[in-house]
């Protein structure tokens, strides 16, 4: 049988005719000696591989390979192919061709890979495992060479995390970023910023970062104020790093910090804040149940008149109630699923809904429709919170005489239906307290106490619904004591005619007020204050000495030395330490070379001579580079280099600064700079003459060449390219000095800008940019920009051209078409056909009508069943023959 080939010459249209046979198997009863053919191998090899032209670092490109049957049997099980790169032992990726192959014929197999830069070997296995027994074994892998260009660099932050959830005032967070590359490796030290109310914390990645890979660096918070916090962090913002997007730098977390506000209303009993994007109207759910069930309330009735929303403002202060409704929703239930949308006027960005429930005391209905129109998303809900108390009475660490009768105030922030207390002392010794209140919020009792000791108070307090609050305080019945626990000067290595400070800890084993405390030296006395020491029980004091003279000084403090204060013990009132006082060593700049004049760009290597000409050593001394033009102020901005040296008594140390690279600077000083030498000790005053710590010399640098690249020609072709086409940017583009760069800066038809590295053709002396299948219609805008490879990397830009992206007019391109099994079938039997077609912009639906013997016409539209491929399956019922063709 024959068969035709036909294409139109209409868009997107094209058409194949082929024929089939089915016959009728006729069964007879007579017996035939039957014979059987030997039915050979099949025989699987890699015929090509088809690749991207120009493959970039971090890509995933597709590996299409051809896999063939050469054998003279069909492959009815499933075929493993995999693909390798470089002497890896483990597969990059696998596909499997499930229906098999039959003889003579091709099948694609699509192979994934993540590019790496440089040159790789890409082997591709059919049959990788050897399940299939085959004629030859050995021609089952194709392999090649191909080429990775680098990613450019890009940094961006991935993900902030905060630790603990909740944050709060006054208490540390663990700010925890996510750098990633996203570009071609990067060795150097990346910069982190976090920026917060105006403060900016910086640290580093340090060490080698690759492609797709992620570092986490920690910053530590401790936010003062309750608010709407922003946190702004920011990768390489001083731009060290040459990337390609800079606008992926930057990422904002908002925080919400929480604080102990102040409670509304004492009658409620429990609250939830919110915090809204905005002021304006809000909407949603809560589960009041849920939320009694978080505060250990099971089995309460919520009551629905309680619901008050009242506004805070940014400084947590009430501002006062706003209107609200509440819906509730399917299947209420204000005892197990008291549920439902509330809406409210948020008047500022905090908002607190205050709930109780009837076990409390039954509410009176109080809702107002919100007027608001402008929707305000709710940004954060935080945890459910109940009443507290407070121990008013007696306060933490104070001291009462024995035989004294204490009063005891306990303040609740609601109203509360019991209240009670325990005395303990020393876990030995206990007694309940009674209380009174007139108003259930307040509540009062007293004790007198005859026994000295450390007594503990503890208070347990509960609400008509169950709710229990527990406190305790900590108070003493005797006599106090105290103690100087500790002495220390600082810095540790006392150098005379330098100041140094004195700090001694005192502590007390309860707060007390007026105590005066005295410091000597060898007796002599010093100063002396008077402080208060509060329910921390201990207060650091610092003093100030200067010494006048080298050797041994005896220092002391004393606590209360004149016993106005009652305690129980006074031998533990004074502490003393000796001290040795060094004299001051002399060190200075001796000497300054280096080679001049040194070229724009070069490093410049200074070595300085510094000697230490006293008696003593002088640890941990800095020696910095200073570079300025015409004026040197000594300042920050001009300091360039810096090491910490230990400079021994009587000797001359060598130290080499660097700055690196050297600059030109400004164009009337030609090149002159004044080099500047500083040696200091780290500690304030540890010298004995500054006049010799500084030291300057003159410096010449010659300058780098100025000229930017020469752009002799650029274009693109074809300058007009359809739909799902690629074209490319060609450059030509000298310089004395070497290329650096070349990139491209195009503008799509949505005025979308994009910078792309253009890749360097050594043969043809020309930069190139292949561009991917073009996906909008309209004009194109680019331009080029070459840097030299000199230190300054002149830069030369292009004038604007242009090209064009057109509507597609290009027909599917249809690469096989195929029958199964082969063009002669059973009556009943299914006959598949299958075929390949591809198109640069994709697809739509593949059409196949089949004319059976009779002459009907049958349109049905084939099913893809992998990629570039589509299939359909028929029942024949119909002897003769069937001709079917593919639009």
């Amino acid at each position: 049988m024959g068969e035709r080939y036909m294409r139109d010459f209409y868009p997107f249209r094209c058409r194949l005719y082929l024929s089939l046979v089915v016959v009728v198997l006729l069964v007879t009863t007579f017996n035939t000696q039957p014979s059987y053919a030997s039915p050979g191998k099949p025989d699987l090899t890699v015929t090509g591989v088809d690749i991207p032209d120009e493959i970039t670092e971090g890509e995933t490109i597709t590996v299409e390979a051809t896999i063939k049957n050469i054998g003279s049997s069909s492959v009815t099980q499933a075929i493993e192919v995999a693909l390798y790169v470089d002497s890896r032992v483990t597969p990059v990726d696998t596909y499997v061709i499930t229906d098999g192959l039959q003889k003579d014929r091709s099948k694609l197999a699509y192979l994934s890979w993540v590019a790496e830069d440089g040159e790789h070997v890409l082997r591709v296995v059919a049959d990788y495992h050897n399940e299939i027994v085959e004629e030859d074994e050995m021609n089952n892998d194709l392999s090649m060479i191909v080429e990775c260009s680098p990613a450019p660099f890009d940094l961006t932050v991935t993900n902030v995390t905060l630790t603990p959830r909740e944050i709060k005032v006054n208490s540390e967070a663990e700010v925890t970023v996510t750098v990633k590359n996203i570009g071609h490796r990067i060795t150097k030290k990346v910069e982190v910023k976090m920026t917060v109310n105006g403060f900016t914390y910086t640290s580093y990645v340090n060490g080698d970062l690759p492609m797709n890979t992620e570092r986490n660096i920690s910053f530590t918070w401790k936010p003062q104020h309750f608010g709407y916090y922003h946190l702004n962090i920011s990768v390489d913002s001083s731009d060290v790093i040459n990337e390609s997007n800079e606008n992926n730098n930057f990422f904002e977390k908002p925080v919400i910090v929480v604080d102990d506000l102040p409670w509304w209303n004492g009658t409620w009993h429990y609250r939830v804040l919110v915090a809204t994007d905005s002021a304006g109207k809000v909407s949603h759910y809560f589960n009041f149940t849920e939320l009694l069930q978080d505060l250990n309330l099971n089995g309460v009735t919520f009551d629905n008149n309680s619901i008050r929303v009242v506004a805070y403002d940014d400084a947590g202060k009430v501002t006062g109630r706003v209107p609200h409704v509440f819906n509730e929703s399917s299947f209420y239930s204000n005892v197990t699923n008291a549920a439902g949308v509330l809406t409210w006027d948020a008047s500022s960005v905090f908002s607190m809904v205050y709930f109780d429930v009837k076990e409390n005391g039954e509410k009176e209905y109080a809702e107002e429709v919100p007027l608001g129109t402008t929707e305000s998303p709710v940004i954060y809900v935080g945890e459910p919170e109940g009443w507290s108390v407070t121990i008013v009475k007696p306060e933490k660490n104070m001291l009462y005489m024995p035989n004294a009768t204490v009063d005891i105030i306990i303040r609740s922030r609601a109203t509360l239906t019991n209240v009670t207390g325990k005395m303990s002392l020393n876990r030995g010794y206990n007694t309940s307290i009674v209380f009174d209140s007139s108003d259930n919020i307040t509540w009062y009792g007293n004790h007198s106490f005859q026994k000295e000791g450390d007594w503990i108070l503890n208070v347990t307090a509960s609400d008509g619904a169950g709710y229990t609050y527990r406190t305790y305080s900590r108070f003493i019945i005797g006599k106090i004591d105290l103690t100087v626990v500790s002495l220390s000067v600082s810095p540790t290595k006392v150098y005379e005619k330098t100041p140094v400070e004195i700090t001694c800890i005192v502590k007390a084993t309860a707060a007390v007020d007026n105590v005066t405390v005295y410091a000597y030296v060898n007796n002599n006395l010093l100063a002396n204050q008077t402080v208060s020491i509060d329910q921390t029980l201990q207060k650091v004091i610092k003093f100030s000495w200067t010494a006048t003279e080298k050797g041994n000084a005896t220092i002391s403090v004393y606590v209360d030395p004149y016993n106005i204060i009652p305690e129980k013990t006074e031998e533990n009132n004074n502490i003393s330490r000796v001290i040795i006082i060094h004299s001051l060593p002399d060190i200075g700049v001796k000497k300054i070379t280096f080679y001049s004049p040194v070229r724009e760009g070069k490093p410049l290597f200074v070595y300085a001579e510094i000697e230490n000409t006293d008696v003593s050593s002088a640890h941990s001394c800095r020696v910095a580079l200073y570079v300025s033009q015409k004026i040197m102020w000594w300042q920050p901005s001009e300091k360039v280099y810096e090491k910490t040296v230990v400079l021994p008594p009587f000797e001359t140390t060598d130290v080499t600064l660097t700055w690196d690279p050297a600059q030109y600077g400004v164009e009337e000083e030609k090149g002159r700079w004044i080099i500047g030498v500083e040696v200091f000790a780290v500690d304030t005053q540890q010298d004995s003459n500054f006049s010799n710590n500084r030291k300057n010399v003159l410096l010449t640098v010659t300058p780098e060449e100025r000229n930017p690249p020469e752009i002799s020609r650029f274009w693109c072709e074809p300058p007009k390219q359809e739909l799902g086409y690629g074209l490319t940017v060609y450059a030509e583009v000298t310089d004395d000095t070497g290329i650096y760069n070349v990139t491209i800066v195009l503008i799509d038809p949505n005025n979308e800008s994009r910078k792309l590295l253009m890749k360097h053709d050594k043969k043809q002396e020309r930069w190139y940019y292949n561009f991917e299948p073009l996906s909008e219609v309209g004009i194109y805008t680019y331009y080029i920009v070459a840097t030299d490879s000199s230190f300054l990397r002149n830069q030369r830009r292009s004038a604007n051209s242009t090209f064009v992206g057109t509507e597609d007019y290009t027909p599917p391109e249809l690469l096989d078409v195929w029958v199964v099994p082969g063009k002669l079938q059973l009556l009943g039997k299914e006959v598949q056909v299958a075929t390949i077609v591809r198109d640069n912009v994709g697809v739509s639906n593949v059409n196949l009508t089949i004319i059976d013997p009779r002459g009907d016409k049958t349109e049905s539209v084939m099913r893809q069943t992998d990629t570039d491929t589509y299939r359909f399956t028929k029942s024949c019922n119909l002897t003769g023959k069937y001709t079917f063709y593919i639009v």
